[in-house]
């Protein structure tokens, strides 16, 4: 629950006016849609390869989450694979914790579907992540 303010406190932040000569401008903000409920992140991201963007990285991925809770990524620039663990929580957040990682930490995400049709994944209020689209299976063999 302290995650959810938190977040919607942050929205609030984030769509707030500038100043400028005494008249309030807009900031352009992408309006985020109501966050997904645990019953449909499992639903979206069971047995499905999705294809996604991270923010700031310039880098796109694939990643597979497979039935049995093991998640598959490969990087499209380079082709680095990876493996893991993926889960959704109680408190309505997609979760991965990565194998390789010396230091293994959870990874969890809050989920929004756009009105495009995309998804952005936050974590801790920061836009980490967008996924353009969901394919059924593992599409890309992980």
């Amino acid at each position: 629950m302290f995650k959810k303010i938190i977040l919607v406190f942050s929205m609030f932040l984030s769509a707030g006016v500038a100043l400028a000569g005494g008249e309030s401008i807009p900031v352009p903000v992408e309006e985020k849609q109501q966050q997904l409920s645990t019953d449909e992140l499992k639903t979206l991201f069971t047995d499905r390869t999705q294809h996604c963007d991270k923010i700031g990285k310039d880098d796109t991925c694939k990643t597979y989450n497979a039935p049995n809770g093991r998640v598959y990524r490969v990087m499209d620039k380079g082709g680095a694979r990876k493996e893991g663990s993926w889960w959704i929580t109680d408190d309505d957040e997609y979760c991965v914790r990565w194998d390789s990682k010396k230091k293994k930490k959870n990874l969890c995400f809050a989920v929004f579907k756009q009105a495009d049709g995309t998804y952005d994944l936050f974590k801790k209020g920061k836009h980490k992540a967008k996924v353009r689209k969901f394919i059924d299976g593992n599409s890309e063999n992980m």
